[in-house]
């Protein structure tokens, strides 16, 4: 039967065909639903090639065909794939949304302005809500103690108030900062923010550098030379200040204050200041660099400039403007007073001080004293028997008033002593026992000193003074001791200098200019002492020498320097010691002495200068 049937098929292919014809569709549908996995096996092998003849064929009709057929389960498909598995699907769009916006922005402009609007305009306008929410709430408080100091700000950064309230509303932030070589474009130092992906520094200098070349090499005519200053992308921008060997680029997000451009220019110009020589050196290694040029790279990138405030609903109704206004009006009328007050009680309280040491005075208390101020200055007042006294009691005061007061006692004027010292008659008799008593003390100390005590009517009590003293210093001393005797007004000093004289000599051998070891304990030592116990003499060394001694001369000066450094390493001042030299003996030595008395050192005290 297959056999007739193949050879039917062979000989009348066309008749079979279209006999069968009208009921292949027929059979193809019952098969499928009889058995449809078998169905499926038999039409796969050839479907796909049948596809592609298809396509080629006449692909727009295949195209139309397919699109019909899967068009309504597109859809479904796409979100269920999305369900299985997101990120592959995510990763096979993403790279077609960018190319598929711009085309539609291409072809539609309008209507992707109208999908966009509800998400870009409920952004714009929230943002500028904020803005102006900000700037409402500094104009409220022009009033307050904020706006009277935003107004002080705006005055010394040199700009409106209604420019800096515009600043602090819309801030900036410094993202990133970059010292790049000029030369170069090698990246020497950077900092960049934290809370931001980092920037690749290298590849961004790289840039910047060939978009200066460029600028400078095309765009500047006429031999002129100009700079790139600012490139400006979306709402930030790259800023950067050229000088020297290097310069500075930093972005910056938002619309930087003029202060910013200040810092950017002093910051290089201090970099290049200080640093020059290293900054031109640059190898490419950043550690060669000193670190305060890092330090002052880092100092250029900061914080989001702005300062938090209120929000608006929060503020409530309280009147702030005038609140602050009233107290401001308070502390102008209260202030004074308060500092009238202060100084007051200052004044009182230093006052007290001075009085109670006036009162608690030995010396004082038994007198009357009062003490008042005029602005820093003391004034005291009152009478006293003695002019030291007076002086006492400026000098109590004084004392007391820098114990309590150390800076403003600094800035005052001296006291204004307008203590009177009244006279008061003393008794001649107690007077003159009282000289009598200082003149046997003085003459205890081997002085001899004479005193008598006179009184007229006109000059009062006189003390004269005769005898002797060892310097002046002692014979003002003498007198001074006799001035504090109550009832002298006057002191008649007639003391005599008496220079003591020494004795003292050194002797030599002849033609020598070394003393004995022993001179030095029993004569240099002395001499020593004997200056030390008159500090207002000086001593002249005589060195003397035999006529018959060779360079008689020139030995008996080596004898008198000789004495004199013994002196000086002692402790005796050079310029108490006059050195001189003289042939022959000493003017107490006659021709019938022995020679060795001629060959010796002797010394002459005489006055200081």
């Amino acid at each position: 039967m297959a056999r007739l049937i193949e050879r039917r098929v062979l000989d009348a292919r066309e008749e079979i065909c279209q006999a069968l014809l009208p009921t292949i569709d027929r059979l193809i549908y019952e098969r499928s639903l009889q058995d449809r996995q078998a169905m499926a096996e038999a039409i796969a092998p050839v479907l796909d090639a049948a596809i592609v003849q298809r396509m080629q064929d006449a692909p727009a009709d295949l195209a139309l065909a397919i699109a019909h057929a899967i068009a309504p389960e597109t859809a479904s498909a796409m979100r269920e794939q999305y369900q299985l598995d997101a990120d592959s699907m995510i990763q096979a769009l993403g790279p077609m949304m960018g190319a598929s916006i711009k085309e539609q922005i291409a072809l539609e402009r309008d209507a992707m302005v109208d999908a966009l609007y509800p998400v870009i305009g409920n952004t714009i306008a929230k943002y500028m809500k904020d803005a102006i929410d900000s700037i409402n709430e500094k104009v409220h408080n022009t009033l307050s103690m904020e706006g009277v100091g935003r107004k002080m700000r705006a005055k010394m950064q040199g700009v409106s108030e209604a420019e800096l309230i515009l600043r602090e509303a819309m801030p900036y932030r410094v993202q990133a900062a970059f010292l790049i070589h000029k030369a170069s474009g090698l990246v020497m130092s950077e900092c960049q923010s934290t809370d931001q992906d980092p920037l690749e520094g290298d590849m961004l200098a790289g840039m910047l550098t060939a978009i200066r070349s460029f600028v400078n090499d095309c765009m500047v005519q006429d031999g002129n030379v100009s700079e790139l200053h600012e490139i400006q992308y979306n709402d930030s921008q790259i800023a950067m200040e050229v000088a020297g060997y290097c310069y500075l680029a930093v972005i910056v997000k938002g619309q930087p204050s003029k202060g910013f451009y200040r810092q950017l220019r002093s910051t290089l110009e201090r970099l290049v200041e200080r640093y020059d020589r290293p900054l031109q050196s640059f190898d490419g290694d950043s550690r060669t660099l000193p670190a305060p040029v890092h330090t002052a790279v880092t100092g250029l990138v900061r914080p989001i400039q702005r300062r938090s405030y209120l929000n608006l609903n929060r503020r409530g109704g309280f009147p702030w403007a005038l609140t602050g206004l009233i107290l401001v009006l308070s502390a102008a009328i209260a202030a004074p007073w308060i500092w009238w007050n202060y100084q007051n009680q200052r004044n009182r309280g230093l006052l007290a001080a001075v009085q109670g040491a006036l009162n608690t005075s030995p010396q004082l208390a038994v007198y009357n004293l009062s003490v008042d101020l005029q602005g820093d200055q003391l004034r005291l007042r009152g009478k006293v028997p003695y002019p030291w006294l007076r002086f006492q009691a400026e000098r109590t005061a004084t004392d007391t008033y820098r114990a309590i007061d150390p800076k403003r006692f600094q800035q005052a004027t001296p006291p204004k002593n307008q203590i009177i010292a009244v006279q008061l008659p003393t008794d001649p008799i107690l007077a003159a026992a009282e000289v009598q008593r200082i003149a046997k003390t003085l003459n205890r100390d081997g002085n001899v000193v004479n005193a008598s005590y006179s009184i007229d009517a006109q000059s009062g009590g006189t003390v004269t003074v005769t005898g002797s003293a060892r310097s002046r210093a002692e014979a003002s001393a003498i007198a001074a001791a006799f001035e504090r005797v109550p009832g002298t007004n006057r002191v008649v000093n007639s003391l005599q200098i008496v220079i003591p004289s020494l004795t003292v000599r050194l002797y030599f051998e002849l033609g020598a200019d070394r003393f004995v070891d022993v001179d030095i304990a029993g004569k240099i030592d002395p001499i020593r002492q004997f200056l030390q116990s008159y500090p207002d003499l000086n001593l002249r060394v005589v060195g003397h020498s035999a006529p018959t001694e060779p360079n008689a001369s020139a030995l008996a000066l080596q004898r008198a320097q000789l004495v004199r450094s013994a002196l000086i390493s002692r402790g005796i001042s050079a310029q108490r010691l006059v050195p001189s030299a003289q042939v022959g003996p000493p003017p107490d030595v006659t021709q019938g002495d022995g020679e060795w008395m001629s060959r010796c050192v002797r010394f002459e005290a005489i006055p200081a200068p």
